[in-house]
């Protein structure tokens, strides 16, 4: 039968799928282009960093134990570009991300 041989009726103006996701001929400019773009939606929400002096004041979440709480100590120095060692007022020295630190 004649039916066999034509396409189904969903088939017939559908374009291939290989046609329908071209690449941009400058890959390279498209690339950045688009980073650019995602750079400014994430620094649209982007908090600046806490940037704390040697010998400030600060208070610091203490995990040791069954309870979480602030305890004082001291800024020693940074240890990384969001962490700072701490010394605290017991004598121990901890590092703690500046989430975890309160000015």
């Amino acid at each position: 039968s004649i039916q066999r041989l034509l396409p189904p009726p969903g088939d017939v103006n559908r374009k291939r799928a290989e046609n329908t996701h071209e690449l941009p001929s400058d890959i390279e400019s498209h690339a950045a282009d688009r980073q650019e773009s995602q750079k400014q939606y994430y620094d649209r929400n982007c908090k600046p960093s806490k940037e704390l002096p040697e010998g400030q004041t600060v208070l610091a979440r203490d995990f040791s134990g069954n309870k979480t709480r602030w305890e004082r100590g001291r800024i020693k120095h940074g240890s990384g570009p969001m962490s700072y060692c701490i010394a605290m007022e017991d004598g121990r020295a901890i590092r703690r991300h500046v989430d975890h630190i309160k000015p």
